[in-house]
C-alpha cells in the first residue's frame, strides 16, 4: 500500500515544502484525494519540466482525485501541470479525476482538447465509485 507521505512528496517543491495550493491529502480506499485551494497559476506551480522527470513519480500507485472546490484562480499553467501529472499516472496505469472544476479550468481543458484524458466528475461519490 502507498505511503501517503510518499504521494504527498509529488505535491512538494524541490526544497520539500508543500506546494502552496495543496490544502489536504487523504485516502478513500484505492483513491487518493487531494484538496486544492487558492491560486494555482504560473506563480505557484513549480517548474513543470522538473516535475515530469522527477523520480518521485515512481511512487504513484493510486488513482488521484483532485478537488478544485476551494481554488480561486487557475491559468493555462494549471492545465500544463495537470497534463504532466496525468502523463506520469498513465505510465503507472493510473487515472486522474477532477471534481469541483471551475469554469476557467473547464475552458482550458476544452480549448486544449484534453477532456478525453481527464475524468471530470460532478460529485466526490461519483468519482470515488469510478476511480476505485
Amino acid at each position: 500500500m502507498l505511503n501517503i507521505l510518499r504521494l504527498k512528496d509529488i505535491f512538494r517543491d524541490k526544497n520539500g515544502k508543500t506546494l502552496p495550493y495543496v490544502k489536504d491529502i487523504t485516502r478513500s480506499g484505492a483513491v487518493v484525494i487531494v484538496k486544492l485551494h487558492g491560486f494555482i497559476d504560473s506563480n505557484t506551480i513549480p517548474t513543470i519540466e522538473a516535475d515530469i522527470s522527477d523520480k518521485r513519480y515512481n511512487y504513484l500507485d493510486s488513482n488521484i482525485l483532485l478537488d478544485f472546490g476551494e481554488v480561486t484562480h487557475v491559468d493555462s499553467t494549471t492545465l500544463a501541470y495537470l497534463i504532466s501529472l496525468l502523463h506520469s499516472l498513465k505510465a503507472h496505469h493510473r487515472r486522474l479525476g477532477i471534481i469541483n472544476a471551475g469554469a476557467a479550468l473547464l475552458n482550458y481543458i476544452n480549448i486544449e482538447k484534453v477532456g478525453e484524458l481527464v475524468h471530470i466528475y460532478k460529485t466526490e461519490e461519483e468519482a470515488l465509485k469510478d476511480l476505485a
